[in-house]
């Protein structure tokens, strides 16, 4: 298989620039809109979403919104194996954001090794991981999952496994494994004002940041990420010391990420590692994927 040459791409939030720094942005369009700068039809962000007059037609045009994210191929497809590994990006970067291990990992001839293609700003997380969900479900082959999810992508990993569960599509898995690396399961405090604002979901979603609605510490989507998952599923997470993005900063983010962390069968601190630095051989070793 040719080498592959692509770089990763950083738009928004890193290491540098945490999501917070994205809810910043936001709450300064909020006072600009609870201000009365913002005309009646159309905002300075660009026109408003249309109203929707039902549970079923908000959930089908969420859907929409985040259709076009795939499955890609990294690695030659082997028919004979029944093992599958799906690599799932955060913000910013898509499946590229794992290209330092995947020299390793596509010399396997055990794993089809797929990759995520999914932008996050595209639409609300609940919709992403029911997007995820239907993938994964796609793999009609498959007896044994691992996941591989990198900041936001662990909450969406993890929200579609439990979307897989609700469907009782997770049984005819033998074996489910979901590693996560600095993965912001505390949620973040300030994001809470986007659901309590008035029209802060809307103006959210006008921004490009529609994730915020569900990001927040006390957040419903967050609040389920704490649910056990089936005994079939084994849940590790990974995170760095000195991670400004997914290390909680909050009571209420601490106790939701301790929440979280009660489900999980491995839990691992990095020392000195910040946000972008997971993807080195100690980490990938420490996943013992076998």
């Amino acid at each position: 298989m040719p080498a592959l040459h692509w770089k990763p791409r950083r738009k928004g939030c890193s290491a540098r620039q945490p999501p917070l720094h994205c809810i910043r942005l936001l709450l300064l369009g909020l006072l600009s809109f609870l201000g009365g700068t913002v005309g009646a039809s159309d905002s300075v962000y660009g026109p408003r979403p249309v109203p929707l007059t039902s549970a079923s037609e908000q959930r089908a045009f969420e859907d929409s919104e985040v259709a076009n994210s795939r499955l890609v191929v990294l690695s030659p497809f082997r028919r004979t194996t029944a093992r599958a590994l799906v690599l799932v990006g955060g913000y910013g970067n898509d499946y590229r954001v794992f290209e330092p291990w995947l020299g390793n990992l596509i010399r396997r001839d055990d794993l089809q090794i797929f990759g995520l293609a999914h932008d996050h700003s595209s639409g609300y997380m609940t919709a992403s991981a029911r997007r995820l969900a239907s993938l994964l479900e796609g793999l009609k082959d498959v007896s044994e999952l691992t996941l591989f999810a990198h900041s936001m992508g662990g909450l969406v990993a993890k929200a579609a496994l439990h979307e897989l569960a609700s469907r009782g599509e997770l049984a005819r898995f033998e074996r489910v494994d979901l590693h996560t690396f600095g993965t912001p399961f505390g949620g973040y405090r300030l994001a809470n004002l986007v659901r309590y604002l008035p029209g802060g979901r809307e103006l959210a979603a006008a921004l490009g940041y529609p994730m915020s609605a569900d990001i927040g510490s006390g957040a419903p989507f967050m609040r389920a990420l704490a649910r056990p998952l089936p005994p079939n599923i084994r849940f590790y997470v990974y995170d760095g010391a000195v991670d400004r993005v997914s290390i909680p900063r909050s009571v209420d983010s601490l106790a939701q990420y301790a929440a979280v962390l009660e489900s999980a069968h491995g839990h691992q601190v990095f020392s000195g590692m910040d946000h972008d630095g997971f993807f080195v051989d100690s980490v990938l070793l420490a996943t013992r994927l076998n």
